[in-house]
């Protein structure tokens, strides 16, 4: 690796960057993370990071000496990103509930099991009194 090319590039402020626009792709498309293949945004712009590191698939060749690799690093991976989004089968046949929405779908269910329990609670106790009407003796 030629660490020269890395010599006035912040890695950290390059890696930020890349994890919000990211984060913005994810949002635009209403996810955590991918179905198909479980990636986040996190793993997005980690992954560009490194193939950007160790040239693997990103051949990037400043002009001058502060050129800032983030427009083509976010045009890699806004195209990988789509690639997965549009192309990908298992992106497409997945059924995955976002983190969001499973939040949502377990208050729900949470709140049917309390409705159910409520409803067995109060079925026992309606069971219990209509057999304490027919036989007054157990009621004493």
């Amino acid at each position: 690796m030629d660490d020269s090319r890395f010599a006035n590039v912040d890695l950290e402020g390059l890696l930020s960057r890349l994890y919000a626009a990211a984060e913005g792709l994810f949002v635009r498309q209403g996810l955590s993370v991918l179905p198909g293949s479980g990636k986040s945004a996190e793993d997005f712009a980690v992954e560009t990071v490194e193939a950007f590191i160790f040239q693997r698939g990103v051949e990037w060749r400043p002009k001058t000496h502060d050129e800032d690799p983030y427009p083509l690093l976010l045009t890699v991976m806004t195209r990988d990103f789509l690639d997965i989004v549009t192309k990908h089968s298992g992106y497409k046949r997945s059924t995955v509930l976002d983190s969001l929405k499973h939040e949502k779908a377990l208050r729900v269910i949470d709140a049917f099991e309390d409705d159910l329990q409520g409803a067995a609670l109060k079925g026992r106790v309606a069971a219990t009194a209509a057999e304490a009407e027919r036989d007054p003796a157990q009621g004493d």
